[in-house]
């Protein structure tokens, strides 16, 4: 229902609704609404923004095995965005995902092999990680 409402199915969008929604499924331990209670609440979307709240509900749903909320939380942790900015679980939680499939997330993680960035610099592996994203036809994005 949080996302009928997010994206307008049930008349006007209702942002508060929405939310109301995600955390009743969420508390119930939904994955995907506690991904999308993160990003509410990262957002202030609905909510209040408020980023410990935010990464409460986004780490239960990568503990969950939530691909897109282990890439997101990684991501969190690179930028020190509502966390302490942290290379080490950075790395954990995007080759968590990279190994679930999720073709940005495996982009990623051939950059930082490339360029050393968190792991020890390893060409094979970025070259390894870069192949799964671009199967999954990704475009490989180099950083400089």
């Amino acid at each position: 229902i949080g996302l009928l409402y997010n994206n307008s199915i049930l008349g006007e969008q209702d942002l508060e609704k929405a939310a109301f929604w995600w955390r009743k499924s969420a508390e119930q331990g939904d994955k995907y609404a506690q991904y999308f209670l993160g990003i509410a609440y990262f957002n202030g979307k609905g909510v209040a923004e408020d980023k410990e709240a935010a990464v409460f509900w986004m780490k239960k749903a990568a503990e969950q095995g939530y691909a897109d909320a282990q890439f997101k939380l990684g991501i969190w942790y690179f930028a020190g965005d509502g966390v302490l900015q942290d290379d080490e679980l950075a790395i954990f939680w995007i080759r968590k995902a990279a190994e679930q499939g999720h073709a940005h997330a495996q982009n990623i993680l051939g950059n930082c092999y490339y360029k050393g960035f968190g792991v020890r610099r390893d060409l094979e592996l970025a070259e390894y990680w870069y192949q799964k994203a671009i199967e999954q036809g990704h475009d490989v994005d180099y950083w400089d």
